[in-house]
């Protein structure tokens, strides 16, 4: 799974650096969705990892925060600089912009990750704040004054983690919620909110139902999968049916269907399959390695292509193919780095909100 992860952020990275590649970036996060919801299912109701309610907030926040933070705050440097020099980057000039009360918001959302997702339906419209209903209105939008821009996910992801506690153990509770955002994805879509941006991809309660759908697969299908299959041909269906994912999401945009039908045909592979890059994951360090890289991988590639472009304009090099390789490589570097600096030192704090996990 770590590995499954590592190839989902990297699509992330070439479809802003390049565009449309492997499964695509709105595919890759919406598969993340399901392996959160995978992974945190685990914790919660096999591992049992925390003895308090409280101790599993503090512990998922600090996974995402001190990265996160510490991006912000190099991204923040980057945008004063431009702001200075008139590189035009547009982040300080639109919260400069922006009336008193969207500046608190916009404040509030940077600093604590929290409702970032939010500022995508907040639009200013002649110097008020307004419900943005499509981003092709040409109406200001606050998410244009976040400092990482694809932090919006980690907003879901903390929506999640509020939820998982109460809903995840209660079987009743999580059918009914499943039910409840499959029915707002057909609602919307019914209505036409569906088809256009925000609506189609930045609303959680509709995004939830992959959270969910990933926790069905670790309560249901991986105890399914253990009691039909022989412990020893165990490992062997395990990394088979890793790779064959893997493969999937390498070849997938080369497959001459409507994204419509491939991407059903995509997340419902994953919901059967999900439970055996897990048990790859459990015997395998490096796959464990490569999965650590993914989230930093992930949260520091915005600024890093900024820097790029910015970078291969000056020296007349700015083509797509050049910017995604150079693009990936810096953030490979800058996420192993934020890795061993940020994320291993932080990890021993995490460690104390633990209990020790049941095998």
């Amino acid at each position: 799974m770590g590995t499954l992860r590592l190839l989902l952020a990297i699509t992330v990275v070439l479809t802003h650096s390049y565009g449309f590649v492997f499964v695509g970036g709105q595919n890759a996060v919406r598969l993340f969705y399901m392996i959160s919801g995978f992974l945190i299912s685990h914790v919660l109701i096999t591992s049992k990892s925390y003895s308090s309610v409280t101790n599993f907030y503090i512990n998922r926040y600090l996974r995402l925060y001190p990265v996160y933070f510490y991006v912000a705050m190099m991204s923040l440097v980057y945008y004063l600089i431009a702001y200075l020099t008139n590189m035009n980057e547009g982040v300080l000039e639109t919260f400069l912009q922006v009336p008193a009360p969207a500046k608190i918001i916009s404040l509030l959302a940077n600093a604590s990750l929290f409702f970032q997702d939010w500022l995508m339906f907040v639009g200013i419209d002649s110097g008020s704040i307004v419900l943005q209903t499509s981003n092709e209105n040409g109406v200001l939008v606050l998410s244009q004054t976040m400092l990482v821009s694809q932090a919006w996910t980690l907003g879901f992801e903390l929506a999640f983690y509020l939820l998982a506690p109460f809903v995840l153990p209660r079987t009743t509770w999580l059918i009914s919620l499943l039910g409840l955002s499959l029915l707002v994805r057909f609602i919307l879509n019914r209505s036409g909110f569906g088809q256009h941006s925000p609506w189609n991809y930045y609303f959680f309660p509709a995004e939830l139902s992959f959270f969910l759908f990933g926790a069905l697969a670790q309560q249901y299908l991986l105890p399914c999968y253990r009691k039909l299959i022989a412990v020893r041909l165990m490992p062997v269906c395990a990394r088979t049916t890793t790779f064959i994912l893997l493969l999937v999401v390498a070849c997938y945009w080369l497959v001459p269907l409507r994204e419509s039908v491939k991407s059903v045909l995509l997340f419902m592979l994953f919901l059967l399959l999900l439970p055996f890059p897990f048990i790859f994951q459990s015997g395998n360090v490096l796959d464990n390695r490569l999965g650590d890289l993914s989230y930093p991988l992930y949260i520091c590639h915005g600024l890093v292509i900024k820097l790029a472009t910015f970078w291969l304009a000056t020296i007349d090099a700015l083509e797509p193919l050049i910017l995604a390789a150079v693009s990936l490589t810096t953030s490979f570097m800058f996420a192993i780095a934020l890795d061993v600096r940020v994320g291993k030192p932080v990890e021993q704090l995490r460690n104390r909100f633990r209990t020790p996990a049941r095998v």
